[in-house]
């Protein structure tokens, strides 16, 4: 059964009966795992992350084949493009799109939008979208956090494999797969930590976020 929540869009709150529940994001930032933006400028953030945000929204369209390419900004259209070009030769067949839950790991709680489960090459797949040229450390432990929170799948290996798709400007994708076991153990140890600095009535930065990580 679901756990009950609300979501602040604007905040990028999650809530349960009014009180914010951490996000797995927000939980890497508290853990001090998140990709390190401080040497880049506010301007160049705030780009992206309005990239990223149209590109999420509009790749959600594709799989839900309702996009009207007449909305279409042409500043994103290369990222769009390197999604097509992965579903075509990969084959990848989403089933959750960009899907909102709040779930117990461990007993504690804990919030989060996975962008995609799916099928490909016979297994099942919890996939991020990125908008970025880099990849950093953390996105292996997000993608872990992920799986966490859904159920177990019911078929073997009763598991998701885990990646992060790449899409570029320029209409290219890379696809990186994880599968350090020890990424779960981390995420573990990060949500600790940052239930232990609630109760404790610290400050975790619940409702800001790592820009890029979230939205790119």
């Amino acid at each position: 059964m679901g756990i009950d929540f609300t979501f602040d869009a604007e905040r990028h709150l999650y809530l349960i009966q009014g009180k914010p529940v951490p996000s797995v994001t927000q939980v890497l930032h508290s853990a001090g795992l998140s990709a390190d933006y401080s040497m880049v400028a506010a301007e160049v953030i705030e780009r992206k992350r309005i990239i990223g945000e149209y590109v999420h929204k509009a790749t959600q369209y594709i799989d839900e084949g309702c996009l009207d390419l007449e909305t279409v900004d042409p500043e994103i259209q290369g990222y769009l493009t390197g999604y097509e070009n992965f579903i075509r030769e990969s084959g990848f067949r989403p089933d959750l799109i960009e899907r909102r839950l709040v779930g117990r790991i461990n007993g504690m709680l804990c919030g989060g939008t996975i962008d995609r489960t799916g099928s490909m090459a016979g297994k099942l797949w919890i996939i991020d979208l990125k908008c970025i040229e880099r990849l950093y450390p953390s996105f292996a432990v997000q993608t872990a956090g992920y799986e966490l929170l859904l159920p177990k799948p019911v078929l073997p290996p009763f598991k998701y494999d885990r990646a992060i798709l790449q899409l570029r400007r320029d209409g290219s994708y890379k696809l990186t797969a994880y599968s350090d076991l020890a990424d779960f153990d981390v995420f573990r140890a990060a949500l600790v930590v940052t239930a232990w600095k609630m109760n404790q009535g610290m400050d975790i930065q619940t409702g800001a976020r790592t820009d890029l990580d979230e939205a790119a």
